[in-house]
């Protein structure tokens, strides 16, 4: 199950010969790509390397992006591909139309990439097939005639946040950072979206996938907050009543889980 992944899946164009593989080495999760990164006239190539793909032992999570599923090439996707083979499907321009009825017990991520989808985020996270939410920012800004950047996005990353949370999703994936050589700013949006409530952010390069990581791990001074509070829970026990005081802040419940949820990202 995708729920215990790290921060950096690694999306693939599948149509690319030795590609998959290659990506396989070092990346949290490849998602293979049918879809926007795979010419139309060679989509059916790139099922035949994906089928293989998914068919041969691995020791990497699989992912496979699937084209609309309202779509001629989805529809052909899910006959053509075995995959309940893969760890999950990510499921390109989500929404209620196109995820009702979900035929594989295949988890789904669902990649929320249109305002329609948008608008129905609560009812997405609500099926029991889906997953998790993935922001794919840059065909909703096309969509919405706006900038990539522009302030309606961080509108639109909070509500995947929400709705994760609503639903008990794990935190969703933030969109793809195009600019392959702004390593400064891929870091920064990475971090940003992880000030968000976000666990993750697809890479689209293998060089992207250490910067992600890092971006999303514990520092050190909240790796050791967390420690502290912790060894004072156990000194108190493990049920608190109320709350304690830790160098001098209050520590109730709901801090308490954050710290435990600090450590368990590092395990």
């Amino acid at each position: 199950m995708t729920s215990s992944l790290r921060a950096a899946p690694l999306f693939a164009p599948a149509d690319r010969p030795g590609l998959l593989e290659k990506a396989a080495r070092g990346a949290d999760a490849v998602i293979a790509d049918l879809e926007d990164g795979v010419a139309p006239g060679a989509k059916a190539a790139a099922r035949e390397r994906v089928r293989a793909w998914l068919e041969a032992p691995a020791e990497t999570t699989r992912l496979v992006r699937v084209n609309g599923l309202l779509t001629p090439a989805g529809l052909e996707d899910l006959a053509e591909l075995p995959l309940t083979r893969c760890d999950a499907v990510v499921v390109s321009k989500a929404d209620v139309r196109s995820l009702r009825g979900w035929p594989f017990e295949t988890p789904v991520i669902a990649l929320v990439e249109t305002a329609r989808g948008v608008r129905e985020l609560d009812q997405i996270a609500s099926f029991s097939w889906v997953e998790r939410l993935q922001l794919g920012h840059l065909d909703l800004a096309a969509e919405l005639g706006v900038a990539p950047d522009s302030p309606l996005m961080e509108h639109v990353r909070t509500d995947l946040v929400l709705a994760s949370a609503a639903a008990r999703l794990p935190a969703p994936w933030d969109g793809v950072h195009a600019d392959l050589a702004d390593e400064d700013g891929l870091a920064a949006s990475a971090r940003a979206a992880r000030a968000l409530g976000f666990g993750g952010k697809a890479c689209i390069h293998p060089r992207q996938v250490a910067v992600v990581r890092d971006a999303f791990a514990p520092t050190e001074q909240e790796l050791a907050w967390a420690r502290n509070v912790l060894d004072a829970v156990e000194l108190t026990g493990d049920v608190v009543a109320g709350a304690i005081a830790v160098d001098g802040q209050m520590v109730d419940l709901p801090v308490i889980t954050r710290a435990r949820s600090i450590l368990e990202s590092t395990a």
